[in-house]
């Protein structure tokens, strides 16, 4: 049995990760992450740092008694993981970076239209990347509208604070310090941290692995959720 701890992504909470906490919790003890300013701790004012996300993530594995764990980080998530990897590498026994990089700089639009939301209370409450620009070109309705129940559902002022700790954010000269095993999983229609991301993190990181995963978009655990949790177990059983 190994411990896992799920961390999600920018404007999301711990339910894009509800199809792998259900498929791995049986056999190993899992921990999917709220960061401050949303789901059950929206009202935590939210970070805007991947320094103190990653302080904060330590602080909800000691609140439940992990010393160590394998860090699952997706897109923001990955970004979080990362850091925790490179800050505090006695705390981490495997990590999984998926669909993210080691510098995540922000589409300006993207950053500009967050922070009007943030700041403007009449301006549109939609999220400011639309969903529909994340994913694949032919996934499914229903995994759509399944994504659009938890996915940029974060109030405007912490997806501000997200986009802002991701703009901050830069490891390209360090990833050849990480010596733990590494998943890195990619996705083949994602625009949002394109494979090229995934290649140079699989490259950089002494011995990594990387897995893309076709058709998929910016949410590979459910729109490839078969192969990717394929995945994730083939990893862990190289860890045991």
């Amino acid at each position: 049995m190994a411990r896992l701890v799920f961390i999600h992504g920018a404007g999301e909470d711990h339910r894009v990760w509800d199809r792998q906490v259900g498929a791995f919790s049986s056999r190993h003890r899992v921990l999917a992450v709220d960061l401050p300013g949303r789901g059950v701790r929206s009202a935590d004012p939210p970070l805007t740092s991947h320094e103190e996300n990653a302080k904060d993530v330590l602080r909800q594995m000691d609140a439940v008694g992990m010393p160590e764990a394998v860090l699952i980080g997706h897109s923001m998530g990955g970004a979080v993981a990362l850091t925790v990897a490179l800050n505090h590498p006695h705390r981490v026994t495997g990590l999984v970076l998926v669909v993210t990089g080691a510098r995540l700089k922000m589409n300006p639009e993207f950053l500009e239209r967050a922070r009007c939301r943030a700041e403007d209370p009449t301006a549109p409450k939609e999220p400011p990347v639309p969903l529909e620009r994340t994913v694949a070109a032919s996934v499914s309705r229903e995994t759509l509208e399944w994504l659009r129940e938890c996915a940029m559902t974060a109030p405007p002022h912490t997806i501000y604070a997200d986009f802002q700790a991701n703009n901050g954010f830069d490891v390209m000269e360090r990833l050849g310090a990480i010596s733990l095993l590494t998943l890195v999983v990619g996705a083949d229609e994602d625009r949002m941290a394109p494979p090229k991301f995934s290649a140079f993190m699989a490259e950089r990181i002494p011995g990594a692995r990387l897995v893309m995963l076709s058709p998929s978009g910016h949410y590979p655990q459910v729109e490839q959720e078969a192969p990717f949790n394929q995945a994730l177990a083939d990893f862990l059983g190289t860890l045991a």
